[in-house]
């Protein structure tokens, strides 16, 4: 039970310990609740980058730089920073919306809730920064949770739950979108040469 005046950063922090990173780089898995007509799809990604925490938030806060695949247009609010508010498709009703920042440590998005194909859902992906000798790691955890509203059996949920599906999902996020945020942040990160002659 979350107390009043509980930082949301810990419920998160909470929500996150009981979901460790695999020791693979990707993995995805469907749970069904009990009532039969709801699961969750969870899935864990992770990678890790050539520069520092400051260097790879100063990317991941550019949301439209590395999911590039998206839209992404912003409906309200600053960049990175809780409130933002961003439309995933052009014509479309997919909304995410930034509700935790802890830079350079902890970013929070959140899939605002919505009814797609019969399906009604709502889901959260948590990235989480660790540095690491002279490298971050970049981890995500995201959790979707979706209701089938319609008759007979949920095709979405059959979709989701094959191996194709979940081999496009890791191709997706941990090649293309965590493959280009490590592009684009060792990209501009100073070199030890430059920080050395900085210091």
């Amino acid at each position: 039970m979350m107390k009043p005046g509980c930082p949301l950063r810990w419920v998160v922090l909470m929500f996150c310990s009981g979901m460790c990173i695999a020791e693979s780089k990707a993995s995805e898995t469907l749970s069904d609740e009990a009532a039969g007509k709801t699961y969750h799809f969870t899935t864990h990604y992770r990678s890790v980058i050539n520069a520092s925490p400051q260097a790879v938030w100063s990317v991941l806060i550019d949301l439209q730089a590395w999911l590039y695949e998206f839209e992404l247009a912003t409906e309200a609010g600053l960049a990175g920073q809780p409130g933002q508010i961003l439309n995933l498709y052009p014509g479309q009703d997919f909304k995410l919306q930034v509700i935790a920042s802890d830079p350079p440590r902890m970013l929070v998005l959140a899939n605002l809730p919505l009814t797609f194909q019969g399906e009604f859902g709502t889901g959260v992906g948590v990235f989480t920064l660790h540095k690491q000798g002279d490298q971050t790691e970049v981890a995500l955890t995201g959790s979707r949770r979706y209701t089938w509203r319609g008759d007979g059996v949920n095709p979405l949920r059959q979709r989701r739950a094959t191996e194709q599906f979940q081999q496009a999902s890791r191709r997706m996020w941990q090649d293309r979108f965590l493959g280009r945020l490590k592009q684009l942040a060792e990209a501009n990160s100073p070199s030890a040469e430059e920080q050395a002659s900085e210091s």
